[in-house]
């Protein structure tokens, strides 16, 4: 062997044996996070933040953590920032130079006036390398308000030690809860002032389609507020365009309804900012429809407006997390939406999302699809053409006098790719519920022969049901295709059950038909 062979040989072991280390550890690895809360006796909120993230690989400062974003509003916060620096993998530290520091407007902001204020500071991290520590710390001060803040136990890279401390007036009752709780997780109480510490934690979970991370990890609810409810505004009224928008709506009164919630929805500029951001800071319903943008609470707001222009008792009201604090119920507010009655039926609307409206009680989230068609297949010598119930069927030419008839695919629930469905499981799979049923009736002439032979599949499990049938009778063919799903969750235990029902279900074979055209 030449030495160049060698030296190329010795290359490539070292770069698999690097690989293969890389391949067992993260991209990145959080040393410490830390988040600070302390209330002043005159109101005041300061927070702080403090994160040292080491960096394992080249995509971890290329792609993933080369920055960091802190969005506050110098209307009522102030920013100061502590600490901006890297250790690099030989011990030396570089600090963040001047330039590193840009403020700019969070996108979340951007097409409406009244959120211009707030501000989004990217520190951009240098003299990044592998084997590095990205170190940043920074306070925000906020002028009197409530702490309202969710904080899941869990990052998108292991967590050595996470702690989060408040510090509250003696005078001042502070709500807070753990839900899915964990050993890692301990709280120590000294007074007024609180801290949870969380170790050696998992970075949240990369497989498809799996719940989001705070119904997975241990999840820290923080309230000093009163419920949501208290903080309503009792005046919804609206400038003459809106109502003159209302009295040209067509139809009758849960088309109207239906109508507001799509020009709402539609119509109105979403500003991903949410309430605590604003320091339950907001607007009132004319304000939103003349600024013609909002939060998801101001767009509820003006929904409700709306409605109430319409003639509908309608009224805004909040999802809750119940939670209990010290033996006694909080309620920590998930989302708002605006509830109405019409002829003995409840109806809920929301300003993010719309739809089909239809009463309380009847599901929506089940996905329904329904199929029933036809097929007359007919040959002109060696020629074989197909129509259906909406006209003529593409047939796909695989020989002479061979074709193959694809069925429709299938909707619903299985839109998701069998291909992202990984061999091992950890986390749970949300798939939604789902009820398909497809029936086909296909006609052949007697010189044309179906090349297959009868099919049927049954899967039954405790997530639901599916059916494939394929058999012919004289001259017809008949296919039956059933999906039932009435688990809108798939856990890890029967994960494998469900891989191998989908990929029965979306398996080619079972969707193409093939005739042959004889003498």
């Amino acid at each position: 062997m030449t030495m160049k062979k060698i030296t190329t040989f010795l290359a490539i072991l070292m770069f698999a044996a690097e690989a293969l280390v890389m391949a067992q550890q993260p991209d990145a690895e959080y040393k410490l996070l830390s988040r600070k809360y302390e209330i002043k006796s005159d109101g005041n909120m300061v927070y702080n933040f403090r994160k040292e993230l080491k960096l394992n690989s080249q995509r971890a400062f290329f792609s993933v953590y080369g920055e960091s974003f802190i969005v506050y509003s110098p209307e009522f916060q102030t920013l100061k920032i502590n600490e901006a620096y890297t250790l690099r993998a030989d011990g030396s530290r570089v600090d963040a130079p001047k330039n590193a520091f840009v403020e700019q407007l969070p996108s979340a902001c951007a097409d409406c006036g009244y959120y211009n204020a707030f501000r989004e500071m990217v520190v951009v991290h240098t003299a990044l390398e592998k084997g590095a520590t990205i170190v940043l710390d920074y306070t925000i001060t906020s002028k009197p308000g409530v702490l309202l803040d969710k904080i899941v136990f869990a990052e998108d890279a292991p967590v050595t030690k996470y702690v989060v401390s408040v510090k509250v007036p003696s005078a001042r009752d502070l709500n807070y809860a753990v839900k899915n709780p964990s050993s890692k997780v301990a709280l120590k109480q000294v007074g007024s002032q609180f801290t949870w510490t969380g170790t050696s934690l998992p970075q949240t979970t990369a497989e498809p389609y799996a719940p989001a991370a705070d119904k997975l990890y241990p999840v820290l609810f923080l309230s000093t507020m009163d419920e949501m409810d208290n903080m309503l505004p009792t005046d919804f009224s609206l400038p003459t365009t809106a109502g003159n928008f209302v009295a040209g709506l067509s139809g009758d009164e849960l088309d109207k309804a239906k109508k507001i919630n799509e020009h709402v929805v539609r119509n109105l500029r979403l500003n991903n900012i949410s309430l605590a951001q604003t320091g339950l800071r907001f607007r009132n319903a004319g304000e939103v429809w003349n600024a013609n943008c909002g939060n998801a609470f101001e767009k509820t707001l003006l929904l409700n407006g709306l409605l109430q222009l319409a003639g509908f008792q309608s009224k805004v009201a909040f999802r809750y997390d119940t939670l209990k604090c010290n033996g006694k119920d909080f309620y920590f507010p998930q989302s708002e939406y605006v509830t109405f009655d019409w002829l003995d039926q409840k109806y809920e609307l929301t300003a993010t999302h719309s739809g089909k409206l239809e009463p309380v009680g009847k599901s929506l989230n089940t996905k329904l699809v329904s199929v029933d068609d036809n097929y007359i297949l007919t040959a002109e010598g060696k020629t074989l053409k197909c129509s259906g119930k909406k006209g003529d069927v593409e047939l796909h030419q695989l020989a002479e006098g061979y074709y193959s008839l694809t069925l429709e695919r299938p909707l619903g629930v299985f839109g998701m790719m069998p291909g992202l469905l990984v061999g091992k499981r950890t986390a749970p799979l949300v798939c939604g519920t789902a009820k398909e049923v497809y029936r086909y009736t296909v006609m052949l002439p007697k010189n044309v022969r179906w090349v297959g032979k009868p099919i049927d599949v049954t899967v039954n499990k405790p997530f639901g049901y599916m059916q494939i049938k394929m058999v012919q009778k004289d001259n017809k063919l008949e296919v039956v295709r059933s999906l039932s799903l009435t688990e809108s969750e798939i856990p890890v235990a029967q994960y494998n059950d469900f891989k191998a029902m989908l990929l029965k279900w979306t398996d080619e074979n079972y969707k193409r038909l093939v005739f042959a055209v004889e003498n």
